[in-house]
């Protein structure tokens, strides 16, 4: 069973309540009104410090909701997008062109098979 964050905080989450006052479905008891969580997905520091730790299978999908980054590695983080697939990369260095092995290895053959073409293109230099 994955498990996701909306399940996790109906779970784990000692401020939640399913049904809250009036009926109002989604309830924080702390913020006295609907959880931010379910309604906007606003980010929840008591879930963050309290809730997170305890599921780490979870941290990732949060981190992709809340418009976080989780790296394990300090220092900034830059953006790149492959020459082969278009797809947009955190890159590892600064000189990474391509996201994967496989899209290097794809590179390297449109690069070599280009190279090629044109050493066997003749000179149209006019004589």
């Amino acid at each position: 069973m994955k498990l996701t964050v909306k399940s996790v905080i109906a779970q784990q989450c000692h401020r939640y309540d399913r049904v809250g006052y009036f009926g109002i479905p989604n309830w924080c008891l702390q913020k006295d009104a609907a959880c931010p969580m379910f309604t906007t997905f606003r980010r929840c520091r008591h879930f963050e410090e309290a809730v997170l730790p305890a599921c780490p299978d979870v941290a990732a999908e949060y981190a992709f909701l809340a418009g976080q980054d989780l790296d394990t590695k300090p220092g900034p983080t830059r953006r790149a997008i492959c020459r082969t697939c278009g797809e947009a990369f955190k890159t590892t260095s600064n000189r990474q062109q391509y996201c994967s092995e496989t899209c290097a290895q794809a590179g390297a053959r449109a690069k070599t098979r280009e190279r090629v073409r044109r050493h066997r293109q003749p000179d149209l230099l006019p004589v």
